[in-house]
C-alpha cells in the first residue's frame, strides 16, 4: 500500500470513528456511567490520575475505550494494520469522543500521560504489524483503560 492509500485508510478510520461516536456516543445512557467504587485492576496509575476528571468527561472517556475495544475487535479487514496506526486510532476516538468539549490531552494531562504510559507497554517501541493477537491485546489494554477511568 503506497502511503496516499495510507492516509485514506487513516482518513477513513478517522471518520468512521468520528461518525459514530457523535451520532452514537449522544445517546443518554448510552454507556458506562462514571463509578467511585473501589479499582483494583492493573492500571492502577489511570484510575488515580482520572480522578481528577469530571465525571461526566470520566463517563466519556470509559466509554470511548470500551467503544473502541469494540470496534477494533471488529476490524477484520485489518484497518489498523501496525501499531502506529492504532495509535492514531486511539487518538481520533479518544479526541472525537470529547465532540470539541475539550481535547482529554490538554484538558487532563495527567490521566493522558498515565493512558499514554499504559498504551506504550502495548504497542512497544517499534512499529509492528497488528495480528490477531496483536489487535486482542490492544483492544484487552482499552478495555481496561475504560475500567479505570470508570
Amino acid at each position: 500500500m503506497n502511503d496516499n492509500n495510507g492516509f485514506v485508510v487513516r482518513l477513513a478510520i478517522v471518520a468512521g470513528i468520528g461518525w459514530y461516536l457523535v451520532n452514537g456516543a449522544n445517546v443518554p445512557d448510552a454507556g458506562p456511567t462514571p463509578s467511585n467504587e473501589a479499582y483494583s485492576g492493573s492500571m492502577m496509575s489511570v484510575h488515580v490520575a482520572s480522578r481528577e476528571m469530571s465525571d461526566p468527561d470520566r463517563a466519556a472517556m470509559s466509554y470511548a475505550f470500551d467503544t473502541g475495544a469494540d470496534m477494533l475487535r471488529a476490524d477484520v479487514t485489518g484497518l489498523v494494520k501496525n501499531t502506529d496506526v492504532a495509535q492514531e486510532y486511539a487518538l481520533a476516538f479518544l479526541t472525537f469522543s470529547y465532540n470539541g468539549i475539550g481535547k482529554p490531552i490538554t484538558k487532563y494531562p495527567t490521566t493522558a500521560d498515565a493512558i499514554e504510559a499504559e498504551l506504550s507497554k502495548v504497542y512497544g517501541p517499534d512499529i509492528v504489524p497488528v495480528d490477531a493477537a496483536k489487535r486482542a491485546e490492544i483492544a484487552a489494554a482499552f478495555d481496561e483503560i475504560g475500567k479505570a477511568v470508570r
